[in-house]
């Protein structure tokens, strides 16, 4: 997503240039972007949707869910507008730069603010069920009849304190 910025960026302090973001493949975003000048550089204020594409954490079904990508990051130019001499680059190694001929690439920005918008454990459904941890079965598709067995030193315990195993029910 290049956009071409030297008329933004020879406007006054405080305009602001508009741009879309068109959608191009199905994880693509899809929204709008504002250039703010600012006496440094170019204030992007973007609003976008996308699709994010994960693995449930419990029953590893693969699945889609819709992310709304909203952020502000100023991005410098690295030449000067007016003689295409090269500015200083701020101290800040992090800072996006405006490229040598003027366009500005939000493709690392959006990529970054959507990492952070991804879920770290994400789920199908609040409701998934998970695998079976013994024999792996889809437990949202089916039961399974395996018996849980307690592992290492909590094996002693098995029988000492008679305990009635409720039936396992569709809704847990």
């Amino acid at each position: 997503m290049r956009f071409d910025v030297a008329e933004a960026l020879r406007g006054p302090v405080g305009s602001v240039t508009r741009f879309q973001i068109t959608r191009r493949g199905r994880g693509d975003p899809e929204g709008h972007v504002s250039f703010l000048r600012t006496p440094d550089g170019l204030l992007a204020d973007v609003n976008a949707e996308s699709w994010g594409r994960d693995t449930c954490s419990r029953c590893l079904r693969d699945i889609e869910y819709p992310l709304s990508i909203h952020f502000r990051e100023e991005f410098f130019p690295s030449r000067d507008i007016y003689t295409g001499s090269p500015l200083p680059l701020p101290d800040e190694t992090e800072d996006f730069l405006i490229e040598a001929d003027f366009t500005l690439d939000l493709h690392e920005a959006l990529r970054q603010y959507r990492l952070l918008l991804e879920a770290p454990a994400p789920l199908c459904s609040p409701t998934c069920k998970g695998l079976c941890a013994l024999c792996g079965r889809d437990l949202n598709v089916d039961n399974c009849e395996c018996r849980e067995e307690p592992e290492g030193r909590w094996g002693t315990l098995v029988g000492a304190f008679p305990v009635e195993k409720a039936p396992r029910s569709e809704e847990s």
